[in-house]
């Protein structure tokens, strides 16, 4: 029967890949010795177990990945079977964001204290989950979703093309002969300005109007004469 407990019933996440389990000796010196807990994993949950033979023995202990070793930012923590009962147990579960691989380790190394040159023994135990990879953030519109919306705000613009009312604008060089012809043209102009409103023309057809109307006033004033 094994003596470090079972945790894989109990893990953070949910998962159906299987456990695997790493067992070895090692021999703790005033070196650090790093043992790598998630191997080629990118994401993973792993439980570790260290279980010193002499149960007076107490060492640096970290867990550290590869950013933290190449920067130096190692903060060791102290063994103490004592405090924490005769096994070392920690849980680690990384998720990566960009999906790249990044090694984690335990590090250990012998006490400042501990001048004699006898090891220290103990076994160490990893379970090794591997997590499903993060699914990324779907955009809010996908590209094509983008054109399409173009497209069909395109096409509404262009009906709407369609069915705007043209102007009627006055010809100028056909004199009207009576005061009647006079007033239709002055009718079809009055009737034009419902086309002129529209905000996208309105600057431009209403300097038409205008100068259509000055036209009619000039051929009246000079007709009088």
């Amino acid at each position: 029967m094994s003596s470090y407990p079972i945790q894989n019933q109990h893990l953070n996440v949910q998962t159906n890949s299987p456990i695997l389990e790493l067992k070895t000796k090692i021999e703790i010196d005033k070196s650090m010795k790093l043992i790598d807990i998630n191997g080629k994993k990118i994401n993973f949950q792993s439980d570790c177990f260290i279980k010193p033979n002499n149960p007076n023995d107490t060492f640096y202990v970290t867990i550290v990945n590869q950013t933290d070793l190449d920067e130096g930012n190692i903060k060791f923590d102290i063994f103490d079977q004592v405090k924490e009962g005769n096994m070392y147990k920690r849980r680690i579960t990384y998720e990566s964001d960009n999906g790249e691989h990044l090694n984690h380790y335990i590090a250990l190394k012998k006490l400042p204290k501990n001048v004699t040159d006898n090891t220290i023994q103990a076994e160490v135990v990893i379970r090794l989950t591997e997590l499903e990879q993060k699914q990324p953030q779907q955009p809010l519109y996908s590209p094509l979703d983008i054109q399409n919306d173009n497209d069909h705000d395109q096409n509404q613009y262009q009906e709407q093309d369609q069915y705007q009312e043209q102007p009627q604008l006055i010809d100028s060089t056909n004199e009207p002969e009576t005061v009647e012809e006079l007033k239709e043209q002055l009718y079809k102009l009055s009737q034009s300005s419902d086309y002129i409103n529209n905000k996208n023309n309105i600057n431009f057809y209403k300097k038409i109007g205008m100068a259509c109307l000055f036209v009619i006033v000039l051929y009246i004033i000079f007709r009088k004469k």
